[in-house]
């Protein structure tokens, strides 16, 4: 079967035709080489669609592989393996399975720029992710080090952090983080994918906000949220963390002084655990 010719409509993104097409955005870059930037796309432009055998969804081969806590793929995206070591080249800590997985965002304007900074400082994830790619820095076997990990939180044990790269959402200049945003697709679905990778296979972080009454819009969490005292640090810090399981955001997270981060804000958290949903049961 040949492939087929899609001219892209308004209002349409490379993900969103990726899913109408029963592919994943990996595939649907991999058949369009020419497009350098996933998210800079006109309207009547041509884009190829591949026929593919078997569809990027649901709980099969597609999934992916690990191999000693490494990834070779996962629904559909190539990850590539690219370690950011510890100082001094001191041995990876071993993890435990803690059901407990991190978003981060970092503001590098690119992909290679977001793994530079966070390699020089040897601040290292178990992902990096923009560009519709993914890197792996550390095995799922081993403590990142994106967190503070100091006594008495020890947020380090946090069983999978990810750094969403290039962030775009937030206020009106792209800056900050207190309007509700989501990740532009380049980054919103190797993420997604990544969380749905993680909601099985040994890791079982389940596909939840860790408290209820986290709200998206953060109504529950007044400003200013770079601080220790935000209310949902207070509460992690009082015991929900590392109690309650799902998928955390740093701003949440105890121990993080001095600079005490705000990322990810207002994200629309929900829709991306609905999104890794569907792709466990299409």
């Amino acid at each position: 079967m040949s492939d087929v010719i899609h001219k892209v409509k308004a209002g349409e993104t490379l993900g969103a035709i990726a899913n109408q097409n029963g592919i994943t955005l990996a595939q649907l870059l991999a058949a369009n080489p020419a497009i350098s930037n996933p998210n800079q796309i006109s309207v009547g432009q041509e884009i190829t669609i591949p026929t593919t055998q078997g569809s990027s969804s649901g709980s099969g081969s597609t999934a992916g592989t690990i191999t000693a806590g490494r990834l070779d793929s996962v629904f559909g995206f190539a990850v590539e393996q690219r370690d950011i070591p510890r100082k001094g080249g001191q041995p990876f800590i071993p993890i435990s399975r803690t059901q407990i997985g991190v978003l981060h965002t970092t503001e590098n304007g690119s992909l290679e720029s977001s793994f530079k900074s966070l390699r020089d400082q040897f601040s290292a994830p178990h992902f990096v992710i923009g560009e519709g790619r993914i890197i792996q820095c550390r095995p799922l076997t081993a403590q990142g080090s994106a967190l503070h990990g100091d006594a008495p939180c020890r947020a380090n044990q946090a069983a999978v952090q990810i750094e969403m790269a290039a962030f775009t959402g937030g206020g009106h200049d792209g800056s900050t983080t207190t309007n509700l945003w989501l990740p532009k697709d380049d980054v919103l679905l190797p993420t997604v994918a990544i969380m749905a990778f993680c909601a099985g296979n040994g890791i079982d972080i389940p596909l939840q906000v860790p408290k209820e009454e986290w709200k998206d819009d953060a109504s529950d969490m007044p400003l200013p949220w770079a601080r220790k005292g935000n209310s949902r640090r207070i509460a992690a810090a009082a015991g929900d963390f590392p109690t309650r399981k799902g998928w955390w955001m740093h701003v949440e997270v105890p121990c993080q002084g001095p600079t005490w981060h705000h990322d990810c804000g207002r994200l629309r958290r929900r829709e991306m655990i609905a999104k890794a949903q569907e792709l466990l049961n299409p």
